[in-house]
């Protein structure tokens, strides 16, 4: 879907089949992002598996950094946006084509076992022979009591009385609810990406005067919040979840009061949406963007 997306997108001959090109390209993506985390989860090592978490955040960011000099490079190119959608078709084959050779999530295996959709024996083996790729040097004796403790734990999963969906709303399981959909919801309505896709007409606005300047300025952007990702990844472990969480909303609102009193208050000062949009996007990435999803 990313591929077919990317190509209808770049080769679009009119405004309705460039929305359907959009839509198949953000479903491809969404799904690839909300895997990636969970393949990591299940097949890392403990000791690593939060930080190989955080950097697919980090790789996001560069991602985003590389396509902000794309964007540079084609802005006074008439269509240039039509390169940049065709770009990003070459690496999604190449991507589509590393993942032929990934193992299958040793826990989705013995998960399916569990539930009766394979011979256990072979799924077990299976599960193995996966873990020790992923795993590279590892004893196959320690691999082999990875395996059995992951069985155990689905098999204490299994044994569970299965909750009912209105338990959702009693007790402790309705404020766990209330919390995380609380954080979700105003993680959106601070409108990130919508700062981020308008970075160059705030920029202009501010007083950059040709699109090539604004486009510029926003690898800035691209740039801080790639640094700030990656020192986000070093020290959400050590700080906590909920300070940098307190910190992150409280530089967010700064940050956006003084973004849309720039043009009410200070439109003589066009480093106030400069400062403004930066200390947006550091709040957002390193307080604020990690600390929603490791909150505990």
């Amino acid at each position: 879907m990313y591929l077919i997306g990317a190509l209808l997108t770049a080769v679009t001959p009119n405004f309705l089949i460039m929305v359907v090109g959009r839509f198949l390209y953000g479903i491809g993506i969404g799904l690839a992002m909300h895997a990636a985390p969970m393949y990591i989860a299940e097949t890392a090592p403990s000791q690593i598996r939060g930080m190989l978490i955080s950097l697919k955040e980090f790789f996001i960011v560069l991602g985003m950094l590389l396509g902000y000099i794309v964007g540079n490079l084609f802005v006074e190119v008439i269509s240039g946006w039509r390169y940049m959608y065709a770009a990003s078709a070459p690496i999604c084959v190449i991507m589509g084509i590393g993942m032929c050779w990934l193992p299958c999530s040793p826990r989705w295996l013995l998960l399916c076992a569990t539930q009766g959709k394979g011979d256990l024996r072979e799924t077990k083996e299976n599960a193995t022979r996966c873990l020790c790729r992923l795993r590279g040097q590892a004893s196959p004796d320690l691999v082999s009591e990875q395996v059995n403790l992951i069985l155990e734990e689905l098999s204490y999963v299994g044994e569970e009385k299965k909750a009912g969906f209105s338990e959702i709303f009693q007790g402790k399981c309705l404020k766990a609810m209330i919390i995380g959909c609380g954080l979700v919801f105003f993680q959106q309505v601070t409108g990130q990406p919508s700062v981020l896709y308008y970075a160059a007409t705030i920029f202009q606005s501010a007083g950059f005067s040709g699109a090539s300047d604004a486009t510029r300025v926003s690898i800035l952007l691209g740039l801080l919040k790639l640094i700030m990702t990656g020192v986000a990844v070093l020290v959400v472990d050590k700080l906590g979840r909920r300070p940098l969480l307190i910190g992150g909303v409280s530089g967010i609102a700064v940050s956006l009061f003084l973004l849309s009193s720039y043009y009410t208050l200070f439109t003589g000062a066009p480093y106030v949406a400069v400062i403004a949009l930066l200390l947006y996007v550091g709040c957002y990435q390193v307080l604020a963007e990690l600390a929603y999803p490791y909150l505990p």
